[in-house]
């Protein structure tokens, strides 16, 4: 369970850990249904971040999209869930004080105070955004979109997996790189751009 503020940078190391766990759990045709700080915990085993299973079949309703809330969830759903999750994450506000009523927008950019350090916090910022949109159409449809999306703005994941794992290559070692890429550690790299630091960790 995660509590407390988080930084941009923990955000994205988080984001990198659970977003192939998803699109995996999509590909399944199932809907995990109640992504919050409650079901995303440190794995020591995996050395990241993992997102918990629904084991209740319930869900939060302030995290809940509103067609989620009208018993009509989709993929998209969840990637709402992940948004309102994020901006909690980032504010260390409730999202019931980050949704302005009157005006029916999220004003949770009002409560965050970025990092001028933070290479990529306004582009992460931005992705944020559209995963919180209330309208299913303007929303991220599908978890491979998001992980597109930051995988764009590093520049480095794609062309990383690209080179280390030749196809030749057993799917033992595909796995334990993408594994590598996942890790906080790995993704803590590709954030900063350290490509050489990558590949001698990938090369051990």
């Amino acid at each position: 369970m995660l509590q407390g503020q988080t930084s941009i940078d923990r955000l994205a190391q988080i984001l990198a850990n659970i977003l192939p766990g998803l699109q995996r759990l999509h590909a399944q045709g199932k809907i995990h249904g109640d992504i919050t700080p409650e079901h995303i915990d440190w794995d020591a085993d995996f050395a990241g971040y993992q997102l918990l299973p629904n084991t209740l079949s319930l869900a939060n309703p302030v995290y809940s999209a509103p067609e989620q809330l009208q018993g009509k969830p989709v993929e998209s759903s969840d990637l709402y869930s992940l948004g309102v999750t994020c901006i909690h994450l980032l504010t260390g506000v409730h999202p019931f004080d980050l949704f302005d009523i009157s005006t029916q927008k999220w004003i949770w950019r009002d409560y965050w105070l970025p990092n001028a350090t933070d290479q990529h916090g306004e582009k992460i910022a931005n992705i944020i955004d559209q995963l919180i949109q209330p309208t299913l159409e303007k929303r991220w449809q599908s978890t491979a979109e998001v992980i597109a999306a930051i995988t764009k703005i590093t520049k480095l994941k794609s062309v990383i997996s690209q080179r280390l794992i030749p196809k030749r290559d057993s799917v033992g070692r595909t796995a334990a790189i993408e594994i590598l890429l996942n890790s906080p550690l790995i993704s803590d790299l590709i954030f900063k751009g350290d490509v050489h630091g990558i590949k001698d960790i990938v090369g051990r």
